[in-house]
């Protein structure tokens, strides 16, 4: 029987991580993968769903190239077949680069399915392997609704659609979250007639952020994507090339494919979460904020765990458990966890929403500014969107919302000030570089403390 310090179960980017920061401790590491380094993430999911995001906007992109001035003679055209070569090779090189840390590192990568046999042990295939420490990371897998079972063709989950073979002339996406804004994006990019069915009377439900969801939402109306709110889908006549649907408000429409992305659920089938005894809450496993289950020696990590389904949130669990059992005390925060959209255009938040702010009756202050406003997004040609900050009444920094091009990559700014707990004149010693969009975000800081130089005094100041 071999032993380990740790086992992990689960290769994605909660179960990779902390098993490289595990290695980095010292630790002798055992990670077990029943399908795909890289999990969900890497292979099915933000990746791949990103890559082929990104080709779409280039084509969305050249179309308007007239606007800069560069003339493209002829139709402008995509291949599907390349794009999904191109995002398939990206997905391979990813991969493989993380093998190759794992290699490196000297972590035992064991290729099957773990099954809890007691706390310390745990058995693959016909083996049995021991540690005194053992992390779950299994992830999650899409929820289902009776009644609207995928089955990869006509009715499709986030990982069909990331394989289609053709783009459909009209585009039925159930569920307005994360991956279903995404997916509505793409395929409108590419010339879907694309609608979107929502049960809240929202897109976006989760974030608890209105003046983000309305924005968004303005976005794909303005691209000509149909939008179903406080809408269930309620009859399927299901035709041979074809779904006939019924809606909850009484509206029809035949679609060529119909995507369900209605939220995911814990993927623990198989482990023996019940027979060890570890306690779960809400269908998902319950931890404390060292990431250690009710049962001595085991954690859990990632979505497995629950809260915000998010890779950067897993990987971040799986440093804190990962450090725990190495003896270093580390506990994990969730107040500074960015959520990133990528809509077009993309669009990401963090921290405390006006609206979470109002319901927890706190007294803030917000500095927004817009894109419209900044020469550089008029350079490039990406005007749409805009930076809000929230702060508490003596300029804390609590959280903020940025829609707009490279949102994705400027929530960092604002996720750090309140990770680190900054207030707004810590801010206004940053010299950030003109012309870029950071001034942006700049701009909405002063403007929290109204100082926004590139902005007219508010009214009545």
């Amino acid at each position: 029987m071999i032993n380990y310090d740790i086992i992990i179960i689960g290769a994605g980017p909660g179960g990779y991580v902390a098993a490289i920061r595990a290695a980095q401790l010292k630790k002798k590491v055992c990670l077990i993968e029943k399908e795909w380094v890289g999990g969900t993430c890497l292979n099915i999911g933000c990746i791949p769903t990103k890559a082929l995001i990104a080709s779409a906007e280039v084509f969305a992109h050249t179309k308007k190239a007239s606007d800069f001035g560069v003339e493209i003679s002829g139709e402008i055209a995509f291949s599907l077949e390349k794009m999904m070569q191109r995002k398939n090779a990206i997905v391979s090189r990813t991969v493989k680069g993380v093998e190759y840390l794992l290699k490196a590192y000297e972590i035992d990568v064991k290729r099957g399915r773990g099954e809890l046999v007691s706390p310390g042990k745990i058995k693959l295939d016909s083996t049995s392997i021991t540690a005194k420490n053992i992390v779950i990371a299994t992830g999650s897998k899409p929820r289902i609704i009776r009644g609207i079972e995928p089955d990869g063709k006509l009715i499709l989950t986030s990982r069909d659609a990331l394989d289609i073979d053709e783009i459909p002339q009209n585009f039925l996406v159930v569920g307005a979250g994360v991956i279903g804004i995404e997916m509505a994006t793409l395929f409108n990019l590419l010339g879907s007639k694309v609608t979107i069915v929502e049960m809240f009377d929202s897109i976006l439900p989760t974030l608890c952020a209105e003046k983000l969801s309305k924005y968004i939402k303005s976005q794909l109306l303005k691209k000509g994507v149909q939008i179903l709110t406080a809408t269930t889908v309620e009859k399927i006549n299901r035709k041979e090339t074809s779904l006939f649907i019924k809606f909850s408000n009484g509206e029809e429409g035949e679609f060529d494919r119909m995507l369900v992305a209605v939220g995911r659920s814990a993927l623990i089938d198989g482990i023996n979460i019940e027979k060890i005894g570890i306690e779960e809450e809400n269908g998902f496993i319950k931890t404390d904020e060292m990431m250690r289950t009710n049962i001595n020696g085991l954690y859990a990590i990632g979505d497995v765990v629950g809260g915000m389904l998010l890779a950067h949130k897993a990987s971040s669990e799986g440093i804190v458990a990962a450090q725990n059992i190495s003896g270093i005390e580390t506990k994990m925060k969730y107040h500074a966890v960015p959520n990133c959209i990528f809509s077009s255009p993309p669009a990401a938040i963090v921290g405390v929403t006006e609206k979470m702010a109002q319901e927890k009756d706190l007294n803030i202050r917000i500095g927004e500014y817009q894109y419209v406003g900044n020469a550089r997004a008029h350079a490039i040609g990406e005007k749409e969107g805009y930076a809000r900050v929230i702060t508490d009444e003596k300029g804390k920094i609590l959280g903020g919302e940025i829609v707009g091009a490279h949102a994705d990559t400027m929530i960092s700014e604002v996720a750090m000030a309140c990770e680190l707990g900054l207030h707004i004149r810590d801010i206004e010693k940053v010299i950030h570089p003109h012309p870029t969009l950071s001034e942006i975000v700049m701009e909405a800081f002063h403007d929290a403390n109204k100082k926004a130089i590139h902005k007219p005094p508010r009214s009545g100041k």
